[in-house]
């Protein structure tokens, strides 16, 4: 299609639009100076804006025919925008008020423990007990008098009486009660591993809650000279209000959480005091750092060392032991007993010296012990049945703690390796493209803000895993105050051994 011809008039006007319009641009950018200052590379038939309050909009990748808006570093910057910047590892100052480490509060625990006491005393008690059933019977010393009354004929007697003890009763009575004693020592070593482990549980939860604390301070730093610079950036019109309230919640939301874990570390310190045996304990007062080894465990193994090692295993193989001990005690008891007496003395009727014996023994005629003996019988089957629960609630156990531990050590060599180097580097790449111009402040907040979640979460995987390690070393055990089973019996054999009747 061929163009119509311009005439003189038409192009006498275009001349003169385009006359008045260069003055107008060049009025544009004169007299813009200062280092807030914005030089977009606008198209030609872009429509003339206001660069100082309205926002730069972006390139888009798609758009291949308009060229790319690069910003410039914002006039709203401070001296060192270095000063947002974050540490890398939180590390606890435990160098100056600190003195309580991990073995000095587990020593006190041990020694201050009522319940440590309460199970040890009732171990001694079993011992006495053990002591007392295996005890022979005293001899009864007597004098008897006869024909008192007929003057010239009385006789006069003393005479020694003692019980024998047959079918090795007391003997047996102490094998029962001396696994007891073994029973109430395994107890000992279970609530030991239960201390341990309620007070290393609480440890490591006040180093955490410490280590966020410490962490939480300085993202409270960063983010409150975050709120400022978006504050400046607000004034200097090169930011929005929702960039302020964006800013001002992700401090407020730092602050709290800063608040909530001095709280936990606070109710941590307290149990920890409580569990050791002292007045109080001031979080800063508890030296270490949280670092958790990462260990590879063979579980297998650690089940087959469990039932050699465990107290609850032990306890009741004893209490297995104690029961097959009593069932051949109550077999013997049918055993008659013998009752020997001897005497000597004098009859005045014939002026001469005489001696006396006497032997008894009770008739089992209708008292057998046949009761008694049931009652073992079924009290063994069912201590057999207890070894059998034992060994199964340890291979549940070791599968929980297995899971537990696994998924533990997982996170955190996930978070070590991988998520805290690649948000690091995010951060790092952020800053730099908002201080080059090349990107939202809004963008640095969500991304500093991902960062902080990421740090505390590191923080929790590091206690979980030690939490975990707990569990394992402890046997799964728990509950430093909880009532103690005092089963350290009684010395009712030996009453049983000399009552046949």
């Amino acid at each position: 299609m061929q163009a119509k011809p311009t005439s003189k008039s038409e192009w006498f006007r275009r001349s003169l639009l385009m006359g008045l319009l260069i003055p107008t641009i060049g009025c544009a950018t004169a007299g813009k100076t200062g280092p807030s200052m914005k030089f977009p590379n606008f198209a030609p038939w872009s429509k003339s804006v206001d660069i100082q309050s309205e926002p730069v909009p972006q390139a888009r990748v798609a758009d291949a025919t308009v060229p790319a808006v690069v910003k410039e570093p914002s006039a709203v910057q401070p001296a060192a925008f270095e000063a947002l910047a974050i540490a890398k590892e939180v590390t606890l100052d435990t160098t100056s008020t600190a003195n309580l480490r991990l073995e000095e509060l587990e020593d006190l625990a041990i020694q201050n423990s009522p319940t440590l006491r309460q199970l040890e005393w009732s171990a001694c008690k079993a011992a006495g007990y053990r002591q007392q059933v295996s005890l022979r019977p005293n001899p009864n010393l007597g004098y008897s008098g006869q024909q008192l009354a007929d003057q010239g004929t009385d006789q006069h007697t003393l005479f020694l009486e003692r019980e024998f003890v047959t079918g090795d009763k007391l003997q047996w009575s102490r094998r029962v009660v001396n696994a007891r004693v073994r029973g109430q020592l395994s107890e000992v070593e279970s609530q030991r591993s239960r201390i341990l482990a309620d007070v290393r549980t609480a440890y490591f939860q006040l180093l955490a809650a410490r280590t966020k604390e410490v962490a939480l301070a300085e993202f409270t730093d960063a983010s409150r000279k975050a709120l400022e610079l978006t504050e400046l950036r607000k004034q200097a019109k090169e930011g929005s209000q929702i960039d302020v309230l964006q800013a001002s919640t992700q401090w407020n939301q730092i602050r709290m959480q800063q608040e909530q874990a001095r709280a936990l570390a606070n109710g941590y310190a307290a149990e920890l005091a409580a569990l050791v045996g002292i007045p109080q304990i001031n979080p800063s007062e508890v030296s270490g750092q949280l670092a958790a080894p990462v260990d590879s465990i063979d579980w297998d193994a650690m089940l087959v060392q469990l039932r050699g090692t465990n107290p609850e295993f032990q306890v009741a193989t004893a209490n297995l032991e104690r029961a097959s001990a009593n069932l051949r005690r109550q077999n013997v008891q049918a055993t008659p007993n013998l009752t020997f007496q001897i005497g000597a003395g004098v009859d005045n009727g014939t002026e001469s010296g005489m001696i006396n014996t006497q032997v008894s023994a009770p008739l089992n005629t209708h008292n057998r012990n046949q009761g008694n003996i049931a009652a073992a019988q079924a009290d063994y089957n069912i201590a057999q049945l207890e070894v059998e629960r034992i060994d199964r609630a340890l291979r549940a156990r070791v599968g929980r703690l297995s899971g537990n531990y696994e998924s533990a050590k997982a996170a955190l060599i996930r978070y070590r390796e991988q998520l805290l180097p690649d948000i690091q580097q995010s951060l790092d790449l952020a800053n730099q493209a908002y201080v080059a111009g090349e990107t939202d402040f809004l963008e640095v907040l969500i991304i500093r803000r991902t960062y902080f979640e990421l740090r505390l979460q590191a923080i929790d995987a590091e206690r979980d895993l030690l939490l975990a390690q707990t569990s394992v070393e402890n046997f799964g055990l728990t509950g430093a105050f909880d009532p103690i089973q005092d089963n350290s019996g009684d010395a009712s054999l030996r009453d049983q051994a000399f009552s046949q009747q």
